[in-house]
């Protein structure tokens, strides 16, 4: 009795042992295959390769953080960087005010009153801080009212608080579901708004053309910057650069920066990443 209890006590061991063997293979196998899956996933395209480099080599001595990304007309495919990863709240500072604008084009169906165009055209060229807290307050319902075009949108990673528009938080890419909303087919906005806010867009005063316009000739664009508490600036560009005739390559990008020692070094920055883009894309 006692040599068929310790046969029987062996025979369950070794069956224990096989199932730990086999689960352990079975666990060795799916980890592999997700490795497998998840590096396929991540190896760069060679344009990608080529576009990371040199964002990573224009900003070898840069002491801040920055964001970019871009959006190809040609390839439909979308590019980002970035120095400091899992980050999902860039200031906007007043980038922000392209949203009031869509906002604002979407609830009248582009056809705006004219004060309401005056308000507009402040608030994108010339960026003035009172026209579009009054376009926000008075016209769209409060601050909310972009929280609901980020909603409609599908622009999870961008909120603004009730106490400042210009402290919206937003990611590069949220920028370009906005961008697309202007610069791509839409159904959230008409053609003529489109057109209206293509217009703004091309016509900021000289003084605030820098950015995301560095290495092209023609573009469209809306900036930001806002001094923190601790001295350091928010810079940001977002924007559009048409397709040179007949070739299909134009693009939509967003670039975010913050703890520049200065606006100066934030303005550098963003130019240096912009660019090296044209070449790379065309």
């Amino acid at each position: 009795m006692n040599y068929q209890k310790r046969r029987q006590h062996r025979q369950v061991k070794t069956q224990k042992r096989q199932r730990h063997v086999y689960q352990i293979g079975t666990f060795l196998i799916l980890g592999l295959l997700g490795i497998i899956f998840f590096t396929t996933d991540l190896i760069p395209t060679p344009q990608e390769f080529h576009l990371r480099r040199a964002w990573k080599s224009s900003s070898q001595t840069y002491k801040g953080q920055y964001s970019i990304a871009i959006f190809s007309e040609k390839n439909g495919q979308t590019y980002t960087y970035t120095n400091r990863p899992f980050k999902h709240d860039w200031v906007t500072a007043s980038t922000v005010k392209v949203a009031v604008l869509v906002a604002l084009l979407h609830q009248e169906g582009g056809a705006l009153s004219g004060y309401e165009a005056t308000l507009a055209r402040q608030m994108i060229e010339n960026s003035d801080n009172d026209a579009t807290t009054t376009l926000l307050k008075t016209y769209l319902g409060g601050y909310d009212a972009l929280n609901q075009v980020y909603e409609a949108l599908g622009m999870k990673y961008t909120h603004t608080p009730t106490s400042s528009w210009g402290l919206t938080t937003t990611t590069p890419k949220d920028q370009l579901i906005l961008l697309k909303q202007i610069f791509q087919d839409s159904d959230y906005l008409s053609t003529s708004a489109q057109t209206y806010a293509k217009a703004l867009m091309a016509n900021v005063e000289a003084d605030q053309n820098w950015g995301i316009s560095a290495g092209s000739e023609h573009y469209y664009l809306k900036n930001g910057w806002l001094p923190d508490d601790k001295g350091h600036w928010y810079v940001n560009s977002i924007g559009y650069i048409p397709s040179d005739p007949g070739a299909n390559n134009g693009y939509l990008i967003a670039v975010y920066t913050q703890n520049n020692a200065s606006l100066a070094t934030g303005e550098n920055q963003i130019e240096n990443l912009a660019k090296v883009v044209p070449e790379i894309l065309q």
